[in-house]
């Protein structure tokens, strides 16, 4: 008969050889639908909950293209840039 500290010796030498990869995948084996359906569930509702809240943070760009056919500084454009693209 092994007392509980031998016992605990023995759990502990167990868990130190490593995770049983193949162990795990047999035991798994019956279960993959299970498995296959809480992936997709937590997938969908990850999807949702992510397109219906409100984003953080927004990002506004303007591109000033230089016209090559234009001489001088057209002030204006770059006003324009100065406020923001109003």
């Amino acid at each position: 008969m092994q007392t509980p500290q031998s016992n605990f010796q023995n759990n502990n030498a167990e868990i130190a050889d490593g995770i049983h990869i193949g162990a795990l995948l047999r035991f798994m084996l019956p279960f993959w639908p299970v498995a296959l359906v809480a992936i997709l569930l937590g997938y969908g509702i990850s999807e949702v909950y992510l397109r219906t809240q409100t984003p953080v943070y927004e990002i506004n760009a303007d591109i000033l293209l230089k016209d090559e056919s234009m001489s001088g500084c057209n002030c204006y454009q770059f006003g324009a840039i100065r406020k923001g693209g109003e």
